[in-house]
């Protein structure tokens, strides 16, 4: 309070002061100082009168005489009293913004400040007729983005190299965007460090090799409206188990799938599948279409069904039911390759010939019935069967190729029929 009364009257001098020409002051030297001393006293005694004193005012009007001069400033200062209570504040906000010293927020004081900084980019370039990629980041924790539309230019073992593929090791995360349609061969062939990748729901399909050798990766969104994947599309991928699809007909729909690994989990909205109901109307189950499953424990089939692919159901250790419908007419190679859980099936009288490896390594499997309708029994259709016991071959068949009943263990008894023309090597190795 005591600054601001010597502020106001410093400021009631210097607009005396400066009113006086530096002559007249000169020579009345004296009655000026009795002017200023008689300004001091009243502005000690008025404190609000003080403090509402303007700082700008026409000085030019100033009387020139020191009596009206000081009257003036009275005058002045009266005038300022009677406005101060119509929002006139001039003068106490420059004189509290002169002393006031703001406080400052402390708080945070000691807390980091996080700057967001821009991605830098290692690389970018073509990689379709309207697709772009963009390489980001640092070290070995890249991330690819693509994007534009349309699809996407196919390579080969010789020129896989190309584009990102000199930075394929150090890959962690691809994102491909809206609007790209396929993903081309050898795409990411080796890139060994990707763990994540997002496939938009327009890919329709992935190329051959497309994800050869990408062995971080642990799970795979099959996006809707994919209708094929290449020959070893996930070839030694060997840590992908999961595998979340938009549903059952559309994965089955698929004309081919993968083998590698023999730990898939097929998880729709999140759920792993165990129990699967094939939808009524679906024709046939495609290629590896739940290879290495091994926790299906039940499996049904409708009777549109007529062929079951190759690998269909291999290395479905936890399948303990299935029942195949008398419309079956074809059951591919390695179909039932090591579901060790099985103990016992039935082959439908459709069936003409049992292929390659059907039922290998059903170590489970203790007894199988084959219908007169097959004709032949293919290379290791039942090797290392080793909970078999007995079998009865039909009379329709007439070929047993290698190996087809080898280290078949458990095996006492079996019988011939007079019109087998051919067996096959080691058909019957350590049995």
């Amino acid at each position: 309070m005591k600054l601001r009364k010597a502020v106001s009257a410093t400021l009631a001098v210097i607009m005396l002061l400066g009113a006086f020409p530096v002559q007249a002051f000169a020579e009345e030297s004296a009655e000026p100082m009795e002017v200023a001393e008689e300004v001091w006293e009243e502005t000690e005694d008025a404190e609000e009168t003080a403090e509402a004193l303007p700082v700008s005012g026409n000085l030019a009007e100033m009387p020139e005489d020191p009596e009206d001069a000081a009257s003036a400033i009275q005058i002045t200062a009266e005038t300022a009293e009677q406005e101060q209570g119509e929002g006139n504040e001039e003068v106490n906000t420059l004189i509290n913004e002169e002393i006031t010293v703001p406080e400052t927020d402390r708080s945070d004081e000691n807390e980091p400040v996080f700057v967001a900084e821009e991605d830098t980019v290692v690389d970018s370039g073509t990689c379709g007729p309207n697709l772009t990629w963009i390489l980001t980041g640092e070290g070995d924790d890249l991330t690819l983005t693509i994007s534009g539309s349309g699809e996407m230019t196919d390579l080969d073992y010789n020129n896989c190299r190309s584009r990102w593929g000199e930075y394929r090791t150090s890959i962690s995360t691809v994102v491909i965007e809206n609007g790209v349609t396929s993903i081309g061969s050898y795409a990411f062939y080796f890139c060994n460090s990707l763990t994540s990748i997002t496939i938009p729901e327009g890919v329709t399909s992935i190329g051959d090799a497309a994800f050869e050798y990408c062995s971080a990766m642990t799970s795979i969104t099959i996006p809707r409206g994919l209708t094929s994947i290449g020959d070893s599309a996930f070839w030694s991928c060997r840590n992908l188990s999961d595998i979340h699809i938009p549903d059952i007909q559309a994965w089955i729909d698929m004309p081919d799938h993968w083998r590698n690994g023999s730990d898939h989990h097929l998880l729709i909205d999140g759920i792993e599948l165990t129990e699967v109901v094939i939808p009524d109307g679906a024709s046939s189950i495609s290629n590896a279409t739940f290879y290495g499953c091994r926790n299906i424990t039940s499996i049904t089939i409708p009777d549109s069904v007529t062929s079951i692919g190759d690998y269909a159901f291999s290395s479905c250790s936890g399948l303990t039911s299935i029942t195949i419908p008398d419309s079956v007419t074809d059951i591919g190679d390695y179909a039932f390759h090591s579901c060790s859980g099985l103990t016992s099936i039935i082959i439908p009288d459709g069936v003409i010939s049992i292929e390659r490896g059907a039922f290998n390594s059903c170590s489970g499997l203790t007894s199988i019935t084959i219908p007169d309708s097959v004709t032949s029994i293919g290379r290791d259709a039942f090797n290392s069967c080793s909970s078999l016991i007995s079998i009865t071959i039909p009379d329709s068949v007439t070929s047993i190729g290698d190996y087809a009943f080898s280290f078949c263990s458990g095996l006492t008894s079996i019988t011939i029929p007079e019109g087998v023309a051919s067996i096959g090597s080691f058909a019957f190795y350590e049995c």
